[in-house]
């Protein structure tokens, strides 16, 4: 009877420390990717540069000329009749564990308003966690794997790209 008491007690205490299930680290990397996106489409530059992997940030020259950047590239967007009209994210990969980080995939649809149409481009984001999956920070897996490779030197071959699409345009 003992021996059971000790074995239920162990098993209690073992899956208290257990990390967070794989479901749960894809749907707290889908909000976060979700909120990427949605301040993208809002214009809140700061909160996307919140969620930008920091490599990705001190890349671009820091926060203040990240958020410069983004800034006129939306705003020459906008002079050429392009503007940001609804993203979709996609459910997250599965999670793959390279030291200390967690890695995912999280992909997108978004949709942007053209002269004369809609364009749609399909992509994806590069997940990292350093917190067993409560905390995301994320970069656009555009650049590629052996781009990405160079600013975050943990991303696991495992991690599986989606296939490129070019954009498609839809005449209004």
């Amino acid at each position: 009877m003992t021996t059971r008491i000790i074995a239920c007690v162990v098993v209690a205490v073992s899956a208290s420390f257990a990390p967070a299930d794989d479901a749960e680290i894809k749907k707290t990397a889908k909000a976060k990717a979700e909120e990427t996106q949605n301040a993208l489409l809002k214009g809140d530059y700061d909160k996307l540069v919140d969620l930008t992997h920091p490599k990705i940030v001190e890349e671009m020259g820091g926060r203040k000329k990240m958020i410069e950047g983004i800034t006129a590239s939306v705003k020459d967007m906008k002079s050429k009749g392009f503007t940001f009209k609804s993203v979709s994210v996609g459910d997250s990969s599965d999670s793959v564990k390279t030291g200390k980080e967690l890695y995912i995939i999280v992909p997108f649809a978004l949709q942007m308003a053209a002269p004369s149409g809609r364009l749609h481009t399909k992509g994806a984001l590069v997940g990292v966690s350093s917190d067993g999956g409560k905390t995301w920070a994320f970069a656009d897996a555009t650049p590629g794997r052996e781009a990405l490779k160079k600013l975050l030197p943990g991303l696991p071959e495992a991690i599986v790209f989606p296939k490129k699409e070019a954009p498609t345009f839809v005449k209004d």
